[in-house]
């Protein structure tokens, strides 16, 4: 089985708007009212994967979808998120970015660690962080 971002055919009658790079659609499982898909037209599994141009479409794309999802559904929020990799949840090999509104009593749960506790950021990674960044 094919690539169902990469169908053409298929992915063109749920197409809401394309640019040079990327492709907004409809989420054919949306998990909220006006969950949507950002997608870039090159087949990539990753955001390091993309040129500049390409990074560049994709996140004007995402603050147009976002935009006009807040403009017309009125969401009390909005999440914006990708899955990269398995152990994260992509299922799909090609990237592709969720918007997701986010209504009062959508029964979704934001990131959080199965007992809700809060752990606070080691002085070992941010001390690893701030190395691999330069600071």
């Amino acid at each position: 089985m094919g690539c169902p971002f990469c169908d053409v055919v298929n992915i063109s009658k749920i197409v809401l708007f394309q640019t040079d790079f990327a492709i907004a659609i409809m989420n054919l499982y949306p998990v909220t009212r006006g969950h949507l898909l950002v997608v870039p037209k090159l087949h990539v599994s990753s955001l390091s994967e993309l040129g500049y141009s390409s990074c560049c479409d994709l996140i004007t794309s995402i603050q147009k979808v976002t935009n006009i999802v807040k403009m017309h559904l009125k969401p009390e929020g909005v999440n914006v998120f990708l899955n990269e990799g398995k152990i994260a949840g992509q299922t799909l090999e090609h990237l592709h970015v969720h918007v997701v509104p986010r209504y009062i009593d959508d029964n979704l749960r934001n990131f959080e660690r199965m007992n809700s506790e809060r752990i606070l950021l080691s002085e070992n990674d941010s001390a690893r962080l701030r190395e691999i960044f330069g600071q």
